[in-house]
């Protein structure tokens, strides 16, 4: 795509490797950019610095913005949440089940699988999820639970064989999925669902289900379904909020804040839909599942990846609908404290990584000219936005905060006091004259720096006696050696030295001690 657009004839592999290099380059330019920018003014004219400050403070507005507009969809969504979960979806699945016209997928056809991977995952954890399933307010014989492993994780599939023991009679079909690792697989949850999807499939042809009335629901391990969830995607077919918040109360204060913000995030991306993108959970058609060709095993982030091929696949007919109820999940948590720290850390960062996703949908933007070009731009931008923002805005916030904007009113002020300053100010507005020397009896406010009062000269004490006035009626009076002003000059009189030892907010104070 870069060699058709630039005309440069460059290996594929290099155009890919380029724009995996996009993504950090983006997000480095944006971070180094105030740096040099404050670099180039600090060397060329340092007053100008207060554009560094009119930059932070527009950054901070935009924050302020998007933080309201964010909050604002949080509400919304809650309330919907609060008011989807009073409805009873199993009853509207009845009233439909009456009122659907003929040859339209009634409720009593759909049969829900969820497809589960799993690897080294606590019995007590698995066993949580598939519970949820048993609890779902649908019928048994249309509900099928499907859970993949490793062929090399014993602890899973003695687990899973544990499990079929117990609560398979609550499914019309419990299915174990061991995945062999094929060559070339990157390992993780995108590789193992990119097995399973067709082992599933082959289940589902097997016991004579249609693809167009299969729903399959991509399910964590660690994921509880609502227990009106199979219902009301049955009368809905939308995709859920997750909620990290199964174990909210036993992860370090740090993790939860990220598990709430996440949260938070995606229940204002459903009120979005045009940025909606799966996420984590998700339920989808197994026509539409075996129709995209299944998910990728070259990548770790199955969600937006299945996703963008579902969009180059389908195009504008593709949509993402919200489903406000809740699955709630667990907040990722380890052995030990710094170990879940780093657990956390490893997932944020496997959500904010562009490289496989930006390289992915830009060498296919182009291919797909029957997407109208208006839907492709907008889908870009945000993929763009999001990714470049979750990388930058943090950091530049945070050091934008901490810009000392008082340096530069204190650097003037100093300037002003330097001797020189009144006549290089005098030459500036006076060419070719040259200025006053100031006598013995003149009276003239001289700049001082900042928290520091003005010093007044003293008529009759020469060029070199100051007065510092006092706050709150005092009224001593602090003499100062001005600068370049020889000592015989100044003005004071007596044989007792003196010398500045004590500091208050009049100035230096003199002591005869």
């Amino acid at each position: 795509m870069i060699a058709r657009f630039w005309a440069i004839p460059l290996p594929e592999r290099t155009q890919q490797r380029l724009l995996e290099i996009l993504p950090g380059a983006l997000t480095w330019l944006v971070l180094l950019t105030p740096v040099a920018v404050a670099f180039a003014i600090r060397f060329n004219d340092p007053s100008a610095l207060w554009i560094l400050g009119a930059g932070a403070s527009v950054l901070d507005f935009y924050w302020l913005m998007r933080t309201a507009v964010t909050v604002t969809g949080v509400r919304k969504s809650l309330r919907a949440l609060q008011a989807t979960a009073t409805v009873d979806w199993w009853g509207r699945c009845q009233q439909l089940e009456r009122s659907l016209p003929a040859g339209a997928p009634r409720p009593s056809e759909i049969v829900h699988c969820a497809l589960i991977p799993t690897y080294t995952e606590r019995y007590e954890v698995l066993r949580a999820t598939v519970d949820a399933l048993v609890a779902q307010n649908f019928p048994a014989h249309q509900k099928i639970c499907a859970i993949i492993t490793r062929e090399t994780d014993e602890g899973g599939i003695a687990n899973v064989t544990r499990l079929r023991e117990e609560l398979a009679h609550n499914f019309r079909a419990f299915i174990h999925i061991k995945d062999p690792l094929l060559p070339g697989v990157v390992l993780g949850k995108s590789a193992a669902m990119s097995y399973g999807g067709p082992v599933l499939k082959a289940a589902c042809d097997q016991l004579g289900l249609d693809p167009k009335t299969t729903l399959v629901t991509d399910l964590d391990s660690d994921f509880r379904l609502h227990e009106q969830y199979f219902a009301y995607i049955t009368a809905e077919y939308c995709s859920p909020i997750p909620v990290f918040l199964n174990n909210i109360w036993r992860v370090p204060a740090a993790v939860r804040v990220m598990a709430t913000a996440t949260t938070q995030w995606q229940m204002f991306l459903h009120q979005r839909p045009h940025r909606l993108v799966m996420f984590s959970s998700y339920t989808q058609a197994l026509q539409l599942l075996h129709e995209v060709g299944y998910w990728d095993s070259d990548v770790i982030p199955e969600d937006s990846r299945f996703f963008w091929k579902s969009f180059f696949h389908y195009g504008e007919r593709l949509h993402v609908r919200p489903a406000f109820l809740p699955v709630l999940g667990d907040a990722p948590r380890a052995r030990d404290y710094a170990s879940t720290h780093t657990s956390q850390y490893n997932q944020i960062r496997r959500w904010a990584w562009g490289a496989t996703d930006i390289p992915y949908v830009t060498t296919r933007m182009l291919r797909h000219p029957e997407i109208p070009v208006k839907l492709r731009a907008r889908r870009y931008m945000n993929l763009i936005f999001n990714h470049l923002t979750w990388a930058t805005l943090p950091l530049l916030l945070f050091f934008g905060g901490l810009q000392p904007v008082h340096r530069v009113h204190r650097d003037r002020l100093v300037d002003r006091c330097h001797p020189d300053h009144g006549a290089a100010q005098h030459r500036a507005a006076h060419p070719g004259r040259s200025p006053r020397v100031p006598e013995a009896g003149d009276v003239a406010v001289v700049a001082a720096p900042l928290g520091r009062p003005p010093a007044v000269l003293l008529p009759g004490g020469g060029a070199g006696a100051q007065r510092h006035p006092r706050p709150r009626g005092a009224d001593p009076v602090d003499v100062r050696r001005v600068p370049r002003v020889p000592r015989d000059r100044e003005g004071v009189t007596g044989s007792t030295p003196i010398r500045f030892t004590q500091r208050s907010l009049g100035g230096l104070t003199p002591s005869t001690r």
